[in-house]
């Protein structure tokens, strides 16, 4: 899943990245990325229990029993599994989200240098970095990604989730090379 940062930074955000710290908009920013993830999750969670309510009524339309027209044994068979799926699914979704929540309540900020690239055919750039693997960014607005200048050298301030989940990012000139 991808996480949308549809604000422009400010300049207060950029001081406090710099000092490793995450302002207060942020903050914000940050918890409604967790209350996507939990209403994501509840919404799974509620379709498949109304899968499952609906196997569960078509077995008993069937009559219920191994007896009953249609493989009424199989039906028993196949709503068991969905029951089983339905507890499994809602037990990782939980699992998702507390990690989720853990992660970006403990965000930290971190930094990096390199030099922006867009990947081809997808909507998506990574900071390519000298020494390092390079730095799947997180930014799908349009707005964020029209910061980037692709080939331009840049400090990226950002929280490590999934990908690079930039919080603030700064163009550094040919003669500072940091």
């Amino acid at each position: 899943m991808t996480q949308s940062v549809d604000y422009e930074f400010t300049e207060a955000d950029l001081a406090a990245n710099r000092a490793f710290e995450i302002t207060d908009r942020q903050r914000v920013m940050l918890q409604g990325i967790v209350s996507r993830f939990r209403r994501a999750a509840g919404w799974q969670v509620i379709t498949m229990g109304l899968g499952v309510s609906l196997l569960v009524g078509w077995y008993f339309l069937a009559g219920g029993t191994p007896e009953a027209p249609a493989n009424g044994a199989s039906n028993g068979l196949v709503l068991v599994f969905a029951v089983g799926f339905f507890f499994v699914w809602a037990i990782i979704n939980t699992v998702r989200v507390q990690r989720v929540s853990r992660a970006l309540g403990q965000a930290q900020v971190r930094t990096a240098v390199g030099v922006v690239r867009r990947i081809e055919k997808v909507n998506a750039y990574v900071l390519e970095r000298a020494a390092d693997k390079p730095l799947p960014l997180s930014l799908d607005s349009p707005a964020g990604y029209r910061r980037f200048q692709e080939g331009k050298r840049y400090r990226i301030y950002y929280v490590d989730f999934k990908a690079g989940l930039v919080l603030s990012a700064e163009r550094l000139d040919e003669a500072q090379n940091s």
